[in-house]
């Protein structure tokens, strides 16, 4: 069976019939079958990166706009990169000139640490190899409680709620102010214990 590729490009009259318009296929274009542009979609391998992009038959792969995930191991943090192929592909020739071919993807396209920080944020510096993480995390604090939530960035210090602990069950109520560490732990006493007891 012979495939799409195989009758491209522009290799008999019924394959380019099948790929123009219908008003077109009986005018004099079909006379030069250099000037039609087949628009089949069909796989095609990128010089430039190896991977495979879905074009027009007639579409050039050198000029193609890879956006296949790169994928390659960063020099920063070795994490595997998840910007778009094409991205790679522009910073590794702007910093690399003359590389090799097919191209190797030496450089990657910048993009956040992403490490966990101690307040459970995560840390939006841009990575580096020499990278320290950010010591003043900006992200909203994560103290709340039911009487109030922080709106003071992450980093900066905040008060501790003094309103009185609201937890309470039938036998105790919390003595402690809410922003405390809670003892309620010293004398949770199951309810089936203070029955056995009574």
């Amino acid at each position: 069976m012979r495939t799409h590729s195989s009758l491209c490009p522009l290799a008999s009259a019924s394959h380019v019939r099948s790929s123009v318009p219908s008003d077109a296929s009986s005018s004099h274009t079909l006379e030069n079958l250099k000037t039609v542009k087949c628009v089949a979609q069909t796989s095609k391998r990128l010089p430039d990166c190896k991977h495979i992009a879905i074009m027009a038959c007639s579409g050039d792969p050198a000029t193609f706009t890879c956006k296949e995930v790169c994928g390659g191991l960063t020099t920063c943090c070795s994490r595997q990169c998840t910007s778009r192929c094409h991205e790679c592909q522009k910073v590794t020739k702007e910093n690399a000139p003359g590389g090799s071919h097919p191209l190797v993807r030496t450089h990657h396209q910048d993009h956040p640490c992403q490490r966990l920080l101690k307040c459970q944020h995560l840390c939006d510096l841009p990575c580096s190899s020499d990278h320290s993480c950010n010591p003043k995390c900006p992200q909203a604090c994560r103290q709340r409680c039911i009487h109030r939530t922080c709106d003071k960035p992450c980093w900066e210090p905040c008060p501790p709620c003094m309103e009185p602990c609201e937890w309470f069950c039938p036998h105790h109520s919390c003595p402690v102010v809410c922003g405390s560490v809670s003892p309620r732990g010293t004398f949770w006493i199951p309810h089936w214990v203070l029955i056995e007891h009574s």
